[in-house]
Formats: C-alpha cells, structure tokens, sequence
C-alpha cells in the first residue's frame, strides 16, 4: 500500500503563490538537459498514477487508521471509562447509609465531574467524525454552503440542529445527521446523570428500645388509706373518681395522655389489646312519656321514671336534671351460674332537660301558658358505659399518637369464682375469652370492683338546675354546671339553635361523656399492680443514598450511540479512496486546486509549519498572502520581510576592499 505523498516543497528561490501549491518553475540549470526533465517527469507521473489506482482500491492498515484517529480513540476510551465508573459508584453506594461515604467530595459531586468528564470526551470523537463525513459527502457534487454546515455541526447544538434539517434529508447525509443528534443530545448527559443519586431519609430501627406502653389486664380497687362509707356504698375508690371528675372537667381527654418514653426520633408500639372502659350515647327525646300525676312533674323513659325534682323554696322548678343508675348487684349471676354471659354496661347516665328554642328556633318566653309542661319541649339523652377490651395502635412521633382501632364490647365474658388470697371470701371473676386474640393474657375484672366503679358515678352525675330567661338560675350539683354549658352553652336559657344542632346538645353531651370515658381507661391502664407494658421499636433518620437507574437510561443511550457513531465513522475511513483530513482547516487553501499532492491532515499540517501567510486588504477585498520563499525569513516564530538589495549592497561593500587591493 503506498502513503498518500506529500506535495513537492518549493526551492528557497521559487515564488509560490500558495502555501500548498506545487510550483513547477523551477531554473533549467538546476535540473540539467530537458530531455532529462521530460524523464523525471514522465516517472513521476507513472508513480502518481501508481499511487492514486492503490488509494482508491485498497485500504489502510490497522496501524495507520490507528495513528489518524488515536487522539479521537483515546477520548472515546476515558468518556466510557467515566460513563462505567459512574455506574460502578452508583451500583455500589446504591441504598446505602451515606456515612459508608467516607470521601470529603460528595457523591453528587463526583456523579457531576464524571459526567461533565465522559460529555466533553465523547464530544471529542463525535466532532471529529462529523468533520470527516464531510469529505466522502463531497465526493459527489454538492453546494459549497454544505462544508459551513459540516464545519458548524462540529461546534455545537446550534450548527448540529442546522444540519439536522437540511444535510439530514439529502443523500450521503444520514450518518452525518446521525452525528448531529448525538451532538444535540449530548447536552442532557450531565443533567440526567445527576438526577440518578439523591440522598433520602429513611428510618433504621434504632440499636435501643423505647420505654414501654402501658395497658390494663384488669382493674383492681385502689382503696384509700381512709374507708368511706356511705349508705350501701363500697369502698371509696378516689383514685378512679378524680379520673371521672378529670373527664367532666377537662376537654381534650385522649388516649394518647399514656405517655411513654420515646429518645428515637420516631417509635412504634404492636397493635395491642386493653381493658377499657367503652361508650354508647343515644338520644331518647322521642321516648320521653308525662307521667305527670299532681304537683310533682314525672317522665318515663325507656322505662325508668324520672321524677323532675323541686328546687329550693323560691328557686321554681328545675329546668336541667341529671342523674345516674350504677350496676348493681342484681345485675349478677348467681354465683353458681358460671357460663358466658353479657355484661350489662356498668353506669347509665341520664340528662333530662328543657330546651329554651321554641319551633322557630326562638327563645322561649316565660309568660307563655305553662310551656315546661310540654313533652316536646323537653331533650333525654343517655351513656351507656361498659366494660370493654380495646385494640390500639401506637407511634411517638414529636408527640405520643394513640388511636383505637377497634371497641370490642359485644363480648360472651367467662365468669369464673376465685377466692381472696388467704382468705375464705369468694368473688367471682369476669374475663374475655381467649378468642379475642389474647393468647397470652387474661383480661378481667370481680362483681366488687364491677360495683365500686358503677358507683363512683352516682355521686358525681346526680343534680338539677333552675334555667329562666325572666329570673335568677339556681344550679344544684357541683359538677351538674360542666354539663349544662356542654348541652345549653354558656347562656343556658338563650336560644343558639345553630350551635344546639353541631357543637352543642346530643353532640356536646356525647363528647362530654366520651372524655370521661377515655379518662377511666387511661386510669385503669396506669393503675397500680393491675397494668403492664409492651415493648416498642425506636427507629432512627439516617441519610441514605438513592439511586434512580431510570434517570441513566438517556445517558446510557447517549452513550451506546455515540460509541456506534464513531466506530461507524472510522470504518468508513478505513478506504483508501477518501482522504483523512476530518475538519483541518488548512486543507481547504489548496483543496480547490487539482495538482496539490495533499496526503493526510498530518502530513497537511507537518507542511504547513514550514509555511506562512498574511491577511492583506486591498480595494477587491482580502486574501491571504504567502510570505514564505526569498524576501522572507522565520525568526523567533514570525515571519519578517528581508531586504535583499540593502544585503547584497552590504555583502559587496565588504568585499570591495579585497578587490581594490
């Protein structure tokens, strides 16, 4: 295979008109006769057709083809070297703790310079070898404008998109519009290769567990140091009394007021089961029956006669009355009767009232004829509180959240005896059946402490109010008042009807009544000797890091393309009958002309270093000028124009004493 010649260098004293054109004008005496001109010349010709029929038909060796686009490969490799290294880094840090990062440089940070690094070297191949395609594109005729295209499309996105809507469309031009794509694209690599890693929160489950939280597995009485007895009542239990009073007195009571010990930043508790006290509240205003027989007014509900009770001398009749029936022991099995049985709810609560709205939601007037005497002008409500097990859930996250999952009250209790430590006195035990989901605990409470609660709630939730809008109001029950600004408001015997039907009437009593019972069953889940504990879980926030493939899957494409493009490009620049000049600029100063000898770029550019040229203006416009022959010289890189006649002026005046002489 011959090289591609280098053009014949001009003679110290030949006037090229180009850097690149092959000067011919050489002295006859230089070469001897014309005969022997005319051989050399026939020889050169038979070995430039020699050398033109090898180039066209063959092609280059591995060894060359590797010395023209070494530079081009060498980029390629260290842009996929970075491309690989970055999915090496991110498949090895993917999801783990970022303190397994040991490095000062944040991941980001490196993903950023990898990609910037693989973008900009395999930019230096996909430049290059649009350049190239140029030239066997201009092996058929075409425009000259078409070689501003090529040259812009090695650029940058601007010149690329140019040439994607006219090169692309034309024969010859899809591998060189395959390029521009490449070029286009190439620009979101970077962005997209970042969007890959992020560092995310994710809770660990801590090395530490938190405190534990509390649950009852049963109630047990917790007596005072002193005995109150009163009429038939038990054993003063004041403990569970401040919890009712706690619940009547205070909004807001939730389960969530079972505080644990959480120094997580999050911590969760199993689902769990406790003995608690549940409620249902029902408004029986249709139910109320006058059974009014004399001075005393009387109503029946469901049964049970209220009998509205008399204020003090002058303080009239009572407006607001509120009692309770407790559980009492004839609510009890037998005590040999030890099936499985319901168990009645353990206090009923009653509010009978008067309401001051008339039809069209009005105050009432105290002139009208004996309005109180009217059935329909008075509201019953009712609670229900009974023995229950609950299922809850709970997690600390800033603050305790406890939330009940489920109220499990329509339960068959096993009823069983049982006798008191060292003693002979028998009780008899209530407790939820196994089938409940407690395997491992009992749930239980005797008929005494069932008794004793029932009866907290007698005293408490026992007293009347004298409501006028004409007079004095008179309230008789120290915690009957809680009540009346629950149902009534703050203005008891004003009319608020908007209020009566939302936050006020059957839903402000009922929310009443849920307080108290949330205040009991916190109580018996902290109570002494008859509560336990469920271990939790303390989870932690550690920054771990994400990784996204997804996001990869442009810059990998972006990749796979380019790699194809260039391997694509060099092959084709393996035949012989296109030259390598890629996008060398010097090449297009002789290119024009048909006799210029020009080999490959290097060759090109090896040339051109022992050439120069100047840009002249002149009055038809501006060309650049070759200074390299006589009356130029290269000194220090620039070229400076030389005097000839001032030197041989100065050569003969030195030499003029010889001849004198």
């Amino acid at each position: 295979m011959a090289p591609f010649s280098l053009r014949k260098r001009p003679a110290p004293n030949d006037h090229a008109l180009g850097p690149l054109v092959n000067n011919n004008n050489n002295n006859s005496g230089e070469h001897g006769s014309s005969s022997s001109e005319n051989h050399l010349g026939n020889s050169l010709h038979h070995m430039k057709t020699a050398e033109h029929n090898a180039r066209t038909g063959g092609s280059r060796s591995v060894t060359n083809l590797w010395s023209l686009w070494m530079w081009e490969f060498l980029c390629w490799l260290f842009g996929t070297g970075c491309i690989f290294g970055m999915v090496g880094i991110l498949l090895y840090f993917r999801n783990h703790p970022l303190e397994d990062w040991h490095s000062q440089i944040q991941i980001s940070t490196i993903i950023s310079g990898l990609s910037q690094g693989a973008q900009s070297s395999l930019m230096v191949g996909v430049s290059a070898c649009i350049g190239q395609l140029k030239w066997p594109y201009l092996k058929k005729n075409r425009r000259t404008i078409d070689i501003r295209k090529f040259e812009e499309a090695t650029r940058g996105p601007e010149g690329s998109l140019k040439l994607l809507t006219t090169i692309a469309f034309r024969p010859g031009g899809l591998l060189a519009a395959v390029g521009a794509l490449i070029t286009i694209t190439m620009l979101m690599l970077s962005t997209f290769s970042q969007q890959t890693v992020r560092i995310d929160i994710k809770e660990v489950r801590a090395p530490f567990a938190p405190g534990g939280l509390s649950y009852a597995t049963s109630y047990a009485q917790q007596r005072s140091s002193a005995a109150f007895f009163t009429d038939d009542r038990q054993y003063a239990d004041l403990y569970l009394s401040r919890s009712i009073i706690s619940g009547l007195s205070t909004d807001g009571n939730d389960p969530s007021d079972v505080a644990s010990e959480c120094l997580a930043d999050h911590c969760t508790w199993p689902q769990s089961d406790t003995l608690a006290m549940c409620l249902s509240s029902e408004d029986l205003s249709s139910k109320i029956v006058d059974q009014t027989n004399g001075t005393r007014r009387t109503f029946s509900v469901e049964g049970l006669e209220l009998e509205v009770p008399q204020m003090g001398l002058g303080q009239g009749d009572s407006t607001f009355w509120v009692g309770a029936a407790n559980f009492g022991s004839e609510d009890l099995p037998a005590p040999h009767s030890f099936e499985a049985s319901k168990l009645n709810s353990i206090a009923d609560v009653y509010v009978l009232h008067y309401n001051p709205c008339d039809d069209q939601n009005t105050t009432r007037p105290d002139g009208s004829p004996s309005p109180k005497d009217l059935v329909k002008n008075w509201k019953a409500f009712k609670a229900s509180f009974q023995l229950c097990v609950q299922t809850m859930k709970s997690d600390y996250n800033t603050t305790l959240n406890t939330t009940i999952v489920k109220n499990n009250v329509d339960i068959n209790w096993d009823i069983s005896e049982a006798s008191v430590p060292n003693s002979t006195v028998k009780y008899i035990n209530w407790c939820a059946p196994q089938s409940l989901g407690n395997v491992d605990t009992k749930f239980c409470m005797n008929n005494e402490t069932l008794k004793s609660v029932g009866e907290e709630f007698v005293p408490i939730f026992t007293g009347a109010a004298s409501l006028s809008s004409g007079g004095d109001n008179y309230v008789n029950g120290t915690w009957t008042q809680f009540l009346i600004t629950d149902i009534l408001g703050y203005n008891p015997t004003q009319c608020n009807a908007e209020a009566y039907d939302t936050t006020l009437g059957f839903n402000g009593f009922k929310n009443r009544m849920q307080y108290v019972a949330t205040a009991i069953t916190n109580s018996m889940r902290t109570a002494n000797g008859t509560s336990a504990t469920i271990p939790g879980v303390a989870w932690q926030n550690q920054a771990f890091i994400t990784v996204e493939f997804t996001w990869f899957a442009l810059p990998a494409a972006i990749w796979v393309m380019a790699t194809l493009f260039f391997f694509l490009a060099v092959a084709g620049s393996r035949r012989e009958d296109t030259p390598i000049w890629k996008s060398d600029p010097l090449v297009l100063l002789d290119a024009k002309k048909s006799k210029n000898q020009m080999g490959s770029y290097k060759d090109v550019a090896q040339e051109a270093k022992s050439t120069s040229v100047e840009l002249i203006d002149q009055a038809d416009g501006w060309y650049l000028k070759e200074t390299t022959g006589p009356g130029y010289e290269i000194r220090h890189g620039e070229v400076e124009h030389i005097d000839h006649t001032e030197s041989l002026q100065l050569r003969n005046d030195q030499k003029s004493p010889e001849i004198g002489r």
